[in-house]
């Protein structure tokens, strides 16, 4: 299925703007009235100033919204635009390439975000192993409690930069810039170490990965991780025991986040069966986590990625990737 956005206006040109601007994009531009309420599965919201929307239900975080304009429409356009929390003002047909730039990303960058319902379970490695899955890939490790990637994919103290060198911006990351900074091992850019107060630094990461890489993967751990992280194709990777613990903690973390997909990842019990744990907490997709010998001494020695082990963790996240993308 293709990605679908959606543009609230009354005006020919500005729906011919945007439908412009969403073919030369690849993405389907929707109709939507400013008494609807929004399809979760938009991509996108573009709304004219002239429509004036202004909708009883406020409007999906993890979804980008855009306020056009014509020239001259620039103030009435900030002032809806702070009305809905909009992120970006384009002025049309001026900023159309812009537009077309901003609004192809979701269609051709994927994001995984990956968490973990309870501790111990394998996040970080399902994390590493979709990470290692495509052609290029960058790996955010956003969870607080986690110990750093630095071990498990054997990347030196010198090389390279740390959250902790990364600005503390919501404002558009210089992509190049971050790219060079950022170490990369074994193909896999990662975004790692101590993490000093997010800020919107982690959402400025993931939106640079968007534009760059053919696929993010954020490793979250147990969370609690921000909603907008979360894109309306994106799916969430919830990595669980077959356990009722396990049940219990994935609908907790699933109630507070609301994915519109779930891809299960199951580590197999010999007293709860994995479909009856996919039943119960709803997944649209679900997969087994493999064993992986000597999975906990390949981590100490920084080479979790090597030998067979490393293949085998490769299949699995071109699974992942496969089934749940």
């Amino acid at each position: 299925m293709s990605t679908r956005i959606g543009l609230v206006t009354a005006r020919a040109e500005v729906a011919v703007d945007v439908t412009t601007a969403g073919g030369r994009a690849g993405v389907e531009v929707v109709p939507v009235s400013a008494d609807d309420r929004v399809d979760p599965a938009l991509a996108a919201l573009v709304v004219d100033v002239a429509a004036g929307y202004i909708h009883s239900t406020p409007l999906d975080s993890r979804r980008e919204t855009f306020v056009v304009h014509r020239a001259g429409e620039a103030e009435q356009a900030l002032v809806l635009a702070r009305t809905l929390d909009a992120g970006h003002v384009v002025e049309l047909p001026r900023a159309l390439d812009w537009l077309v730039a901003r609004i192809g990303e979701p269609a051709h960058a994927p994001v995984l975000v990956v968490a973990g319902a309870v501790g111990g379970v394998g996040t970080t490695t399902v994390a590493i192993a979709c990470a290692a899955a495509p052609e290029s890939a960058l790996l955010v490790d956003a969870d607080p409690n986690s110990s750093g990637l630095d071990l498990p994919l054997g990347i030196p103290d010198e090389l390279g930069a740390r959250w902790c060198d990364i600005p503390d911006t919501n404002s558009p990351l210089d992509v190049a810039s971050l790219c060079a900074a950022l170490p990369t091992v074994a193909g896999i850019t990662t975004v790692t170490g101590p993490m000093p107060d997010p800020g919107g630094r982690v959402a400025a990461v993931v939106r640079a990965g968007r534009g760059q890489f053919a696929g993010t993967v954020v490793d979250v751990g147990r969370g609690p991780f921000p909603p907008d992280l979360l894109g309306p194709n994106d799916p969430l990777v919830l990595v669980t025991p077959a356990t009722l613990a396990g049940v219990v903690a994935g609908r907790r973390l699933l109630e507070a986040v609301s994915p519109i997909r779930i891809t299960l990842v199951v580590r197999p019990t010999p007293w709860l069966p994995a479909e009856r744990v996919a039943e119960q907490l709803g997944a649209d997709v679900m997969l087994l986590l493999p064993r992986w010998r000597r999975a906990a001494e390949l981590t100490d020695v920084g080479d979790l990625l090597g030998g067979r082990g490393g293949r085998t963790l490769r299949r699995f996240g071109r699974s992942v990737w496969a089934k749940g993308a």
